[in-house]
């Protein structure tokens, strides 16, 4: 399974080790900074066009939310 995830400010970012499963969806990403880069994994649920879960940064967890963007 391949995946990418768009940004608020529009960057781009490959998705790895995406799995989904009941309604369950985890993947990994590698967030570039100015500073470092971030290894980040979320796990979550899926929801028609919305998702909601938690993201796991070096620094603890933080509850997130998504929307899929419309095809183009």
């Amino acid at each position: 399974m391949t995946g990418t995830l768009t940004g608020s400010q529009g960057r781009v970012t490959e998705l790895t080790g995406i799995t989904f499963e009941d309604g369950q969806l985890s993947f990994s990403m590698i967030f570039e900074t100015a500073q470092r880069d971030l290894n980040l994994t979320f796990s979550g649920t899926v929801n028609g066009d919305s998702l909601t879960g938690v993201v796991k940064t070096p620094s603890g967890e933080n509850q997130t939310t998504g929307t899929r963007r419309p095809l183009e």
